[in-house]
Protein backbone atom coordinates (compact mmCIF):
# COMPACT_ATOMS: atom_id res chain seq x y z
CA UNK A 1 0.00 0.00 0.00
CA UNK A 2 2.91 2.32 0.66
CA UNK A 3 4.25 1.54 -2.73
CA UNK A 4 0.69 2.64 -4.04
CA UNK A 5 0.95 6.24 -2.02
CA UNK A 6 4.40 7.07 -3.03
CA UNK A 7 3.22 6.54 -7.17
CA UNK A 8 0.22 8.82 -6.63
CA UNK A 9 1.70 11.33 -4.59
CA UNK A 10 4.79 11.17 -6.90
CA UNK A 11 2.29 11.83 -10.10
CA UNK A 12 0.53 14.47 -8.18
CA UNK A 13 3.84 16.47 -7.45
CA UNK A 14 4.56 15.85 -11.17
CA UNK A 15 1.31 17.70 -12.20
CA UNK A 16 1.79 20.41 -9.93
CA UNK A 17 5.34 21.14 -10.82
CA UNK A 18 4.58 20.86 -14.45
CA UNK A 19 1.92 23.49 -13.81
CA UNK A 20 3.53 26.21 -12.67
CA UNK A 21 4.87 27.86 -15.83
CA UNK A 22 4.77 31.81 -16.91
CA UNK A 23 1.70 32.98 -19.90
CA UNK A 24 4.77 31.52 -22.50
CA UNK A 25 5.25 28.13 -20.58
CA UNK A 26 8.55 28.77 -19.53
CA UNK A 27 9.01 27.71 -15.84
CA UNK A 28 8.66 30.27 -12.97
CA UNK A 29 11.86 30.62 -11.13
CA UNK A 30 11.57 33.29 -8.70
CA UNK A 31 7.94 33.91 -7.70
CA UNK A 32 8.30 37.19 -6.77
CA UNK A 33 8.23 38.16 -10.69
CA UNK A 34 4.59 37.73 -10.17
CA UNK A 35 3.60 40.53 -8.05
CA UNK A 36 3.00 43.95 -9.87
CA UNK A 37 5.59 46.63 -9.50
CA UNK A 38 7.57 49.54 -10.78
CA UNK A 39 10.61 50.71 -10.06
CA UNK A 40 13.81 52.80 -11.25
CA UNK A 41 17.17 54.47 -10.65
CA UNK A 42 16.83 58.19 -10.34
CA UNK A 43 19.98 60.42 -10.77
CA UNK A 44 21.94 57.36 -8.88
CA UNK A 45 19.13 56.73 -6.47
CA UNK A 46 17.03 53.78 -6.52
CA UNK A 47 13.45 53.85 -6.98
CA UNK A 48 10.23 51.97 -6.00
CA UNK A 49 6.67 52.70 -6.40
CA UNK A 50 4.43 52.03 -3.87
CA UNK A 51 2.01 51.35 -6.19
CA UNK A 52 1.55 51.58 -10.35
CA UNK A 53 -2.07 51.82 -11.35
CA UNK A 54 -2.69 51.52 -14.79
CA UNK A 55 -5.57 52.33 -17.08
CA UNK A 56 -6.49 52.79 -20.43
CA UNK A 57 -9.32 55.35 -21.35
CA UNK A 58 -11.85 55.78 -23.91
CA UNK A 59 -9.63 56.82 -26.71
CA UNK A 60 -7.27 54.14 -26.49
CA UNK A 61 -3.94 55.53 -24.43
CA UNK A 62 -2.69 53.26 -21.73
CA UNK A 63 -1.77 55.56 -18.75
CA UNK A 64 0.95 53.38 -15.97
CA UNK A 65 1.47 55.63 -13.05
CA UNK A 66 3.96 54.47 -10.43
CA UNK A 67 4.15 56.73 -7.33
CA UNK A 68 6.58 56.54 -4.28
CA UNK A 69 4.42 57.68 -0.67
CA UNK A 70 7.77 58.28 1.19
CA UNK A 71 9.31 61.14 -1.74
CA UNK A 72 5.80 61.90 -3.27
CA UNK A 73 7.38 61.62 -6.68
CA UNK A 74 6.01 59.61 -9.31
CA UNK A 75 6.79 58.13 -13.16
CA UNK A 76 4.04 58.25 -15.52
CA UNK A 77 4.25 56.84 -18.77
CA UNK A 78 1.59 57.49 -21.59
CA UNK A 79 1.10 54.80 -24.85
CA UNK A 80 -1.07 55.46 -27.72
CA UNK A 81 -2.33 52.11 -28.90
CA UNK A 82 -0.24 50.09 -27.17
CA UNK A 83 1.56 46.64 -28.21
CA UNK A 84 5.13 44.55 -27.35
CA UNK A 85 7.34 46.90 -29.11
CA UNK A 86 10.53 49.65 -28.56
CA UNK A 87 9.12 53.12 -28.31
CA UNK A 88 11.46 56.44 -28.58
CA UNK A 89 10.89 59.19 -26.30
CA UNK A 90 11.52 62.76 -26.87
CA UNK A 91 10.54 62.34 -30.55
CA UNK A 92 7.17 64.19 -31.62
CA UNK A 93 5.84 61.35 -34.13
CA UNK A 94 6.17 59.04 -31.33
CA UNK A 95 3.29 56.96 -29.87
CA UNK A 96 4.48 56.65 -26.39
CA UNK A 97 5.94 59.88 -24.17
CA UNK A 98 7.20 59.88 -19.99
CA UNK A 99 7.67 62.07 -17.04
CA UNK A 100 9.31 61.93 -13.81
CA UNK A 101 7.86 64.90 -11.20
CA UNK A 102 7.37 65.30 -7.54
CA UNK A 103 6.89 68.00 -4.97
CA UNK A 104 10.56 68.75 -4.42
CA UNK A 105 12.12 68.16 -7.74
CA UNK A 106 9.38 69.58 -10.37
CA UNK A 107 7.93 68.02 -13.21
CA UNK A 108 9.85 67.06 -16.40
CA UNK A 109 8.72 65.29 -19.33
CA UNK A 110 11.41 62.93 -20.86
CA UNK A 111 13.33 64.78 -23.68
CA UNK A 112 14.94 61.34 -24.74
CA UNK A 113 15.06 57.79 -23.87
CA UNK A 114 12.97 54.17 -24.65
CA UNK A 115 10.03 51.78 -23.49
CA UNK A 116 10.50 48.66 -24.58
CA UNK A 117 7.04 46.76 -23.80
CA UNK A 118 7.59 42.84 -23.32
CA UNK A 119 4.57 41.58 -22.56
CA UNK A 120 1.29 43.30 -22.92
CA UNK A 121 -2.35 41.75 -22.59
CA UNK A 122 -5.37 44.26 -23.23
CA UNK A 123 -7.06 44.94 -20.06
CA UNK A 124 -5.01 42.55 -18.40
CA UNK A 125 -0.84 42.89 -17.65
CA UNK A 126 1.74 45.11 -18.91
CA UNK A 127 5.72 44.64 -18.44
CA UNK A 128 8.54 45.85 -19.76
CA UNK A 129 11.48 48.24 -19.41
CA UNK A 130 12.49 51.69 -19.79
CA UNK A 131 14.82 54.99 -19.83
CA UNK A 132 15.09 58.35 -20.27
CA UNK A 133 16.08 61.52 -19.38
CA UNK A 134 14.22 64.96 -18.77
CA UNK A 135 15.27 68.47 -19.37
CA UNK A 136 14.18 71.44 -17.31
CA UNK A 137 12.25 73.42 -19.42
CA UNK A 138 8.98 72.91 -17.46
CA UNK A 139 9.78 72.73 -13.65
CA UNK A 140 12.67 71.86 -11.38
CA UNK A 141 15.64 70.18 -12.40
CA UNK A 142 16.91 67.38 -15.09
CA UNK A 143 16.45 63.92 -14.27
CA UNK A 144 18.34 60.83 -15.38
CA UNK A 145 15.77 58.05 -15.09
CA UNK A 146 17.65 54.42 -15.69
CA UNK A 147 16.89 50.72 -15.36
CA UNK A 148 13.32 51.52 -14.89
CA UNK A 149 11.18 48.03 -15.06
CA UNK A 150 7.69 47.59 -14.91
CA UNK A 151 6.28 44.34 -13.99
CA UNK A 152 2.67 42.61 -14.15
CA UNK A 153 0.98 46.01 -13.59
CA UNK A 154 -2.91 45.17 -14.02
CA UNK A 155 -4.41 47.19 -16.38
CA UNK A 156 -7.43 48.44 -15.99
CA UNK A 157 -9.66 49.74 -18.82
CA UNK A 158 -12.19 52.15 -18.20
Amino acid sequence: MNKLYTIVLSFVLLIFINACTDDEGNPITNPTDLVPSMSATVNGEAWTATGAPAAVDSAGFLYVTGYNNDDSSSILIQIANPEEKTYSFGDSTSDASAYYGGFSSGFNFASSGSLEITKYNAGQLISGNFSFSTDSTFVGSAKTVTDGRMNNVVVVVK
